[in-house]
C-alpha cells in the first residue's frame, strides 16, 4: 500500500493458507479489506454517501493520491496489479505478468474482480466478502446474479447457462426492434418513416389538388393580360393623340402671348424701360413738390393777413401803450412830487436824512417811464421776427420741379403726364409676365415632348406578378416531394419490412414468455443442493446442534434442530450469524469447482460467544486448506496451528 487510508509504503505478505489479521479498533483492520475491494473492483459509480465512495473515504488526509500494488497467483500464473487514482483525469491501472513483465490488463477486464471470480461487485461482497454484522442479505433485484447462476446449476450443472442470460439476450435481441415501452426501436423507426411517407403522399394528392386549381387560375390571368394589352393599346393611341392636342393648345397660348409681347413693345418704344423708376420717382417728386408749393402759397397768404392784423394790433397796442404810460407818468410826477416835497420838509424841520424821500421819488418816476417803452418796442420786434421767407421757399420748389420734368424728358423723350409713365410701368409688368409665361409654355412644351405615353399599368404589373408565381409554382408544383411511383414502392417496402420486424419482435416476446414460464418451474430446483450445502456447514460451525437447512427463493432460512424446524427470526443473532455464514458459503462452494479466490472476513465473529467463537475458528482453519482466508479480529485468541497472525500495530 503506497499511499491509501492510514497506510503509507506498506508491504503486507498473506500466506495461501488461514490468515489472521490482529488489531484494536480504528487500526486499519477494515481499510486493508476494502483496499482489496478497490484492487479488484474499484467501486465508484452511482455512490451517493461517503462511505461508499472508497476514492473519497480513504484518499490520505494530506491530499495525496490512491496507490497500491497487488500481487496475486491464478491459474498457476503469477501476476501484478497496479492501481493508481488522483483525479479523473490522472488515474492509472495495469496488470503485468509476474515472469516476462508483459502487460495483460486487456485479459482482465473490465474489472479483475469479474475476470478472477467470475462475479459483479455486488455478488462478490454476498460470496468471497463478509463484513461485520451483515452476513444476511437480500435479492438484489430482478437480475439476481447469484439467484440466475444457482438456479442454472441445478438444471444444466453449468452456472454460465442461465435463464435469466436467455431472458437477457432476448431483451438484447428484441430491444433494437422495439423498446420495452412500446416505442422506439427498428419498429417505432419504421413506423415513424410510414407516418412520413403517408404524409408525403397526402400531401403529394394535396399539391395535385392544389395545382389543378393554379392551371385554371393561370388560364384566366392569361386571357385576362391579353384582354388588358389590347385595352393598352387602345389607351396609348388616345393618349397619342391627346398629347398631340395638348401640344398644339401650348404652341396657341404661346403664340397668342408673343402678340401680347409685340404691341407692348410698340407702345413702349422710345421709352427708355431701365430708367422707368427714376420716371417713377420724378412722378412722385413733382407730385410732392406742387402739393408743397401750394401749402407754400396758402400759408404765404395766410402769413400776409396774420402780419396785417398783427400790425394792427400793435398799432393798437402802441396807441394804449401811450395812453397808459402819459397817466402812470402823471401819476409817478404827483407821487413824485408829493414824496420829493415830504423829503425837503422832513428834512428841513424833522433830520436830514430824510432828504432820501425826495431821491426814492425821483427814482420811482424815471422806472415806471422806461419800462414801458422797452415793451412796446419788444412787441414789435417780435411780430417782424415770425415773418417767413415763403419766396425763397418757392424758388427751392420750383427747382426740383424742374428737375424732375427734365427727368421725364429724358426717360419719355418729351413732357408726359403722370398717368402715362404709370401706364408706361403697367406694361412694363405685363411685358415681364407675359415672358415668363412663355417661358413656362416652353418648358411644360418640351417637358411634354419628351414624356412618354401614360397609361395605368398597375394592374398589368399585378396581373403579369401573379402569372410568373403561378408558372413557377406550376414548374416546382412537386420540388421537395418523391416521384409518386418510387414513393409508392417505397410504401410497399417499408409495409412488408415493418411487418417481418413486427413478426420477428411478436416471435421473441413468445419465446421469452415461455422461458419465463420455464423458469418459474424451475427456480427453486436448486433448493436441495444449497440446502445440503448450507446445512453441512452450519453442523460444522454449531457442532451438530444444527444440521438442516431450508433456503426460499428470496434466501428466507428455516433452521432445523432436533425438535423441528423454525423461522430464523426466532433464533439468536449469534446462531443468526452462523446460518448465514453458513448460506454464503455454501452458495461459494456449489459456484466454485475450485476455490479459488480468497475468503474475506472482516470480524464476522464479533456476536459469538466463546464456543461459538472456537468451531469457527476451527472450521475456518480446517476449510484454509483448500482456500485462502483473511480474516480480521480485534480479540485476541489462540489460533490453531498454521495460522498467520499478523498484528496490525507492527506495520507501521
Amino acid at each position: 500500500l503506497h499511499s491509501f487510508g492510514k497506510y503509507k509504503e506498506v508491504t503486507l505478505s498473506l500466506d495461501q493458507g488461514f490468515n489472521v489479521l490482529y488489531g484494536a479498533n480504528g487500526a486499519g483492520k477494515s481499510t486493508l479489506i476494502q483496499f482489496l475491494l478497490w484492487m479488484f473492483y474499484d467501486p465508484q459509480h452511482g455512490k451517493r454517501v461517503l462511505r461508499e465512495k472508497l476514492r473519497e473515504r480513504f484518499r490520505p488526509w494530506d491530499g495525496s493520491a490512491l496507490w497500491g500494488e497487488l500481487e496475486f497467483t491464478h491459474n498457476g500464473i503469477d501476476y501484478r496489479m497496479e492501481r493508481f487514482y488522483d483525479t479523473p483525469s490522472k488515474k492509472r491501472f495495469a496488470v503485468y505478468h509476474g515472469v516476462t513483465g508483459d502487460e495483460v490488463t486487456e485479459e482482465f477486464l473490465p474489472t479483475p474482480g469479474e475476470a478472477l471470480f467470475g462475479f459483479g461487485q455486488e455478488a462478490f461482497l454476498r460470496t468471497f466478502f463478509v463484513g461485520q454484522l451483515s452476513s444476511p442479505f437480500e435479492k438484489e433485484g430482478k437480475e439476481d446474479e447469484l439467484q440466475a447462476a444457482l438456479m442454472n446449476l441445478s438444471t444444466s450443472g453449468n452456472e454460465a447457462v442461465s435463464a435469466q442470460k436467455a431472458e437477457k439476450t432476448i431483451d438484447d435481441t428484441a430491444r433494437p426492434l422495439q423498446l420495452k415501452s412500446g416505442k422506439g426501436g427498428l419498429i417505432g423507426a419504421s413506423e415513424e418513416k410510414l407516418d412520413r411517407l403517408y404524409a408525403l403522399m397526402d400531401e403529394r394528392r394535396h399539391r395535385e389538388g392544389e395545382l389543378h386549381l393554379k392551371m385554371q387560375r393561370l388560364s384566366q390571368v392569361e386571357e385576362e393580360i391579353a384582354r388588358q394589352k389590347a385595352n393598352k393599346e387602345q389607351a396609348t393611341l388616345a393618349a397619342q393623340a391627346q398629347k398631340q392636342d395638348a401640344l398644339k393648345a401650348l404652341d396657341g397660348e404661346a403664340e397668342a402671348l408673343q402678340k401680347e409681347l409685340e404691341r407692348i413693345a410698340l407702345q413702349l418704344e422710345g421709352v427708355a424701360v431701365d430708367r422707368l423708376p427714376e420716371a417713377e420717382e420724378a412722378c412722385r417728386v413733382l407730385k410732392n413738390t406742387r402739393e408743397q408749393i401750394n401749402q407754400l402759397r396758402t400759408a404765404q397768404e395766410e402769413e400776409r393777413v396774420r402780419c396785417a392784423v398783427a400790425e394792427e394790433q400793435a398799432k393798437q397796442q402802441q396807441l394804449q401803450a401811450e395812453a397808459t404810460q402819459k397817466q402812470r407818468k402823471t401819476l409817478l410826477v404827483v407821487i413824485g412830487s408829493v414824496v420829493a416835497l415830504a423829503g425837503v420838509l422832513c428834512g428841513l424841520l424833522v433830520h436830514p436824512v430824510l432828504f432820501t424821500l425826495l431821491a426814492v421819488g425821483v427814482f420811482a418816476i424815471v422806472a415806471g417811464t422806461l419800462q414801458k417803452q422797452n415793451k412796446i418796442e419788444h412787441s414789435v420786434e417780435e411780430t417782424i421776427y415770425n415773418k417767413r421767407d415763403f419766396d425763397s421757399e418757392v424758388e427751392e420748389l420750383t427747382k426740383k420741379e424742374s428737375a424732375a420734368k427734365g427727368v421725364l424728358v429724358a426717360v419719355f423723350g418729351r413732357e408726359v403726364l403722370e398717368d402715362e409713365v404709370r401706364l408706361a410701368i403697367t406694361r412694363v409688368n405685363e411685358k415681364k409676365i407675359k415672358e415668363l409665361q412663355a417661358e413656362e409654355l416652353s418648358k411644360r412644351r418640351a417637358l411634354l415632348e419628351q414624356s412618354g405615353v401614360a397609361v395605368n399599368t398597375t394592374e398589368d404589373q399585378t396581373l403579369l406578378s401573379e402569372w410568373g408565381r403561378l408558372k413557377a409554382e406550376l414548374e416546382n408544383g412537386f420540388s421537395g416531394l418523391p416521384d409518386l411511383r418510387a414513393l409508392t414502392e417505397e410504401v410497399a417496402s417499408e409495409e412488408e419490412k415493418l411487418a417481418r420486424m413486427k413478426q420477428k419482435h411478436e416471435a421473441l416476446m413468445l419465446a421469452k414468455q415461455w422461458i419465463l414460464e420455464q423458469a418459474e418451474v424451475l427456480r427453486n430446483s436448486f433448493g436441495p443442493q444449497l440446502n445440503e450445502a448450507a446445512a453441512k456447514i452450519l453442523s460444522q460451525l454449531t457442532q451438530g446442534e444444527l444440521n438442516g437447512v431450508r433456503v426460499s427463493g428470496e434466501y428466507k432460512m428455516e433452521l432445523s434442530d432436533p425438535q423441528g424446524s423454525h423461522a430464523i427470526d426466532y433464533f439468536s443473532n449469534g446462531t443468526v450469524d452462523q446460518a448465514y455464514l453458513s448460506l454464503r458459503l455454501g452458495i461459494l462452494d456449489l459456484l466454485q469447482k475450485q476455490q479459488d479466490g480468497p475468503l474475506l472476513l472482516d470480524d464476522v465473529f464479533c456476536q459469538y460467544d466463546d464456543h461459538r467463537l472456537q468451531a469457527g475458528l476451527a472450521f475456518l482453519a480446517e476449510r484454509a486448506k483448500t482456500q485462502q482466508i483473511l480474516y480480521c479480529t480485534c480479540r485476541a485468541e489462540e489460533y490453531p496451528e498454521g495460522t498467520k497472525i499478523i498484528k496490525i500495530d507492527g506495520l507501521f
